[in-house]
């Protein structure tokens, strides 16, 4: 037991957390047109749902994770942002991973900012990824449609949190492995129900602790890939904690993504199996 503790201990104190605040937001608008295309770049707030002249807003946000050291393993992952308007309806909004660029431009919709401004060069828009020559695949965003975290906000300004779940510590997994492929998530509400939009403060907003944040922890592999438990080999009692992590997701060992591919699976266990009966320092 004293092992175990102090193996835990040990495991807990090489994880590190960084907060990482957003390079990029916008809101986009449905009711765009090809001649008439809104946003809200360079705005103090972001938009997303349903309006009650049934229109839809989404939100875009990307966070800079440079700073997160190549070859770390991603344990958790959250999203926080603040709601300073909302309705009196509680609502569900996901966050889903963006698979291609798109740009803030200087638009500026002002207080309370909800109708959009007309777009400015470099804008995202419903219809543009970068206004006004790049166009999206389509129209409203081109993103994965699983969701990679959900949460229902109540009817009242505060919090908003997603995560930590599986889904965004692999999104950011993905974009530390693989920079380039970093465009952020997206915020979609409920898009049928009017008056389910809220509003969120961006990362312009005059104040610091409201603007939009990406909180991760991060931990380094073990010196010896393969050893999950710590136990100095390598072999089924190894193999018996990656398949935990399939059938109990929340008691996961971050070590278990041996592959440090974001994922843990069959990668993992193949490379337990390369290094099997290998013998720890």
């Amino acid at each position: 037991m004293l092992t175990a503790l102090v193996a835990a201990v040990s495991a807990a104190s090489l994880a590190m957390t960084v907060e990482l605040p957003a390079i990029l937001d916008n809101s986009i608008y449905s009711e765009s047109a090809e001649d008439f295309q809104l946003a809200n770049g360079a705005g103090v707030y972001l938009f997303s749902g349903h309006t009650a002249a049934e229109f839809n807003r989404r939100a875009l946000v990307a966070f800079d994770c440079s700073s997160i050291p190549s070859g770390a393993q991603i344990v958790s992952a959250r999203v926080e942002l603040h709601v300073s308007q909302t309705t009196n309806l509680s609502s569900a909004f996901s966050l889903h991973r963006l698979q291609i660029s798109w740009g803030e431009g200087p638009s500026d919709a002002g207080e309370p900012g909800g109708f959009g401004a007309p777009a400015e060069p470099g804008d995202a828009t419903w219809d543009f990824r970068h206004y006004p020559s790049v166009l999206w695949s389509t129209p409203g965003g081109d993103y994965e449609p699983l969701a990679s975290a959900s949460v229902d906000l109540p009817p009242m300004p505060g919090p908003a949190v997603w995560g930590p779940t599986p889904e965004l510590a692999a999104d950011v997994q993905q974009w530390v492995n693989d920079p380039v492929s970093n465009f952020g998530w997206i915020i979609i509400g409920d898009e049928t129900t009017p008056r389910s939009a809220k509003r969120f403060d961006s990362r312009e907003n005059e104040n610091p602790d409201n603007r939009p944040r990406l909180i991760v922890e991060y931990q380094f592999p073990p010196s010896c890939p393969g050893d999950i438990n710590g136990d100095h080999l390598v072999g089924l009692a190894d193999i018996a904690r990656i398949i935990q992590c399939w059938a109990q997701p929340s008691a996961c060992d971050p070590a278990a993504d041996v592959d440090a591919s974001g994922i843990i699976g069959l990668g993992d266990i193949a490379a337990v199996v390369q290094n099997w009966a290998h013998t720890c320092p």
